[in-house]
């Protein structure tokens, strides 16, 4: 809200991602995601996973699914908000599977970890936040929810490989209010263009489990229009409105 009415100078900008985009579907807010920005260019996009506890008794996410199916209300899962990507792949798996699972909403990826490890929840769908804690044996990962396998963990399979049909993820960019001079767009579209290509920052991404995903301005901006319109009907057939 703040930067949609912010001046369009070029020099309020946000990181932007696909929840800016559902929002409105869900509840009411004071800015158009599609009218009221100017959407410069798309950067990376979050992985996201689920993950138990290494003790628990699942040891697959068919393991994990099956369980969950014949124990309606027996497993709790963390995410880190009602209407977040990782909330919304967790109820399409849960309306295409007839899961009956309770989700834990909690405000940040530390608070969803903590909560997983301290037995308060027995999963946690999240984006990769949770890695360090896999790859020191604390958290088993039982599925990604990309397109392609995590490349640390090349065994553990997507949904898509499993035969859901689901590929989710998180990109997310820069954008700033509407009515920006094309001429200011196309200097600040260049300069993260270019940070994007730098060594350090897709180290950065690899070590976060992101992954690039260049969108230029216009691609950037037919983007947002579609998703806006595919969110619509994804929150109603949800029912994630209040």
């Amino acid at each position: 809200t703040t930067m949609s009415r912010a001046k369009p100078d070029g020099y309020t900008l946000a990181h932007v991602h696909m929840t800016l985009l559902r929002m409105p579907h869900m509840t009411k807010v004071e800015y158009d995601p599609v009218n009221d920005f100017t959407w410069i260019i798309g950067v990376a996009d979050y992985l996201h996973g689920t993950v138990v506890r290494a003790d628990a008794p699942w040891k697959t996410w068919q393991e994990f699914v099956a369980y969950a199916k014949s124990n309606p209300h027996k497993i709790s899962y963390a995410t880190t908000g009602v209407g977040g990507t990782p909330h919304v792949t967790m109820l399409e798996v849960a309306q295409r599977d007839g899961i009956d699972w309770v989700m834990i909403p909690y405000k940040s990826a530390p608070e969803v970890s903590a909560a997983l490890l301290g037995g308060d929840v027995q999963a946690a769908t999240t984006s990769a936040s949770w890695a360090p804690f896999v790859l020191d044996g604390r958290l088993r990962l039982l599925v990604s929810t990309g397109d392609t396998r995590i490349k640390l963990w090349p065994d553990i399979p997507t949904l898509k490989d499993l035969g859901y049909g689901i590929s989710s993820s998180t990109p997310f960019g820069i954008a700033g209010p509407k009515g920006m001079d094309p001429k200011v767009v196309a200097t600040l579209h260049d300069a993260f263009r270019r940070a994007i290509d730098d060594p350090d920052f897709l180290k950065t991404l690899e070590r976060n489990e992101m992954y690039a995903s260049y969108r230029s301005a216009a691609d950037f901006t037919r983007w947002a229009r579609e998703r806006f319109a595919a969110e619509k009907e994804i929150v109603a057939r949800l029912g994630l409105k209040p």
